[in-house]
């Protein structure tokens, strides 16, 4: 009794857990038929700040001249949103 009691705890437990952290991921594991435009759009967005931020490491290490051509280009598109 004492074991089944304890395994149905645990069982709450990571179900309270997961619904959650659904809660707190939101739209990060919504498949794309799914998503608002809100989240399509927010989603979007944080790509391109990764993909900027990318970038601007790499001109930190190895400076501007080292970016190749589609860098460049790339750099001075997402700088202008």
């Amino acid at each position: 009794m004492l074991v089944f009691s304890i395994i149905s705890i645990i069982i709450i437990y990571i179900f309270i857990k997961k619904s959650n952290l659904n809660s707190k991921l939101g739209s990060f594991f919504k498949p794309e038929k799914m998503m608002s435009i809100d989240d399509i759009y927010n989603n979007k967005k944080v790509a391109e700040q990764k993909e900027l931020d990318k970038l601007l490491e790499k001109i930190n290490k190895k400076g501007y001249k080292n970016l190749l051509p589609k860098e460049k280009e790339r750099l001075n598109k997402l700088s202008k949103n």
